[in-house]
């Protein structure tokens, strides 16, 4: 009887449980998810990739020690591979096995360029790269391979998110559920290269105006930089009880 105290008690805590009883027997079975819990992985790698010599960032140039990230729409069209570009390159030491509940990749956005003062959104693109590349060495001529198109974007209006939040010198952070991209690369579906990071700025009407935005890579610390918050996959434990009879008056 007091071992099936004992786990009523652990199923009060850490389980959704039913007790029930069979021919007269306590019969403890517990059938909850036992807790998830959260993990963060730090960005391992990044940088930025750019052509735009008038700027003074060059195709052939790297840039993965810098402490910013850019992402920078240079004209007006709606076409994010063809125009000239500041990308961002990101990437993180994934789990090789298993899978998660949820993952969350966060950017905190550190600053913005206005080069457009008509700008009043701003659209994040994000996609899957498919070939290898080294932090010390990628440039926007040998930028790896990536998606045909975005895995995932996301709209920023600019006055409202981030203006207010940059006035007080704190980031704004982005949110992107990537769950299925992580359990592909945990589960062994897809290589893990890491994914690149695109931008548009638009007006109030939905026309492309040239803007960008930034973000801090690890070398300005991990706290800063971008990173992924997992939800580990639950339990669902059945443990079961059912003690024999005892000698009336004893417990």
């Amino acid at each position: 009887m007091k071992r099936t105290l004992l786990l009523f008690l652990i199923a009060v805590i850490f389980f959704n449980y039913s007790l029930t009883f069979n021919d007269n027997q306590p019969f403890l079975k517990i059938t909850g998810i036992h807790r998830a819990t959260a993990d963060t992985i730090s960005v391992d790698k990044d940088a930025t990739i750019c052509n735009r010599a008038s700027a003074g960032c060059y195709s052939t140039s790297n840039y993965g020690n810098e402490s910013l990230v850019t992402i920078v729409n240079d004209d007006t069209t709606v076409n994010l591979d063809t125009q000239s570009e500041h990308y961002g390159l990101i990437h993180f030491a994934l789990p090789t096995s298993g899978s998660v509940n949820n993952a969350t990749l966060k950017i905190p956005i550190w600053q913005n360029g206005v080069y457009s003062s008509e700008v009043t959104q701003w659209r994040f693109y994000i996609k899957r790269v498919t070939s290898s590349w080294s932090e010390t060495a990628v440039t926007f001529d040998t930028r790896p391979a990536e998606d045909a198109n975005p895995r995932y974007s996301e709209i920023i209006d600019i006055n409202r998110d981030l203006i207010p939040v940059f006035a007080y010198q704190t980031p704004y952070t982005v949110n992107f559920n990537i769950t299925n991209y992580i359990n592909d690369v945990m589960g062994g579906t897809i290589a893990n290269h890491g994914l690149i990071i695109k931008g548009i700025g638009y007006d109030s009407q939905g026309n492309a105006f040239s803007y960008g935005i930034q973000f801090k890579g690890r070398e300005a610390g991990t706290t800063n930089a971008p990173s992924i918050v997992t939800t580990n996959p639950s339990t669902t434990p059945t443990p079961t009880l059912n003690p024999k009879s005892t000698p009336s008056g004893n417990s």
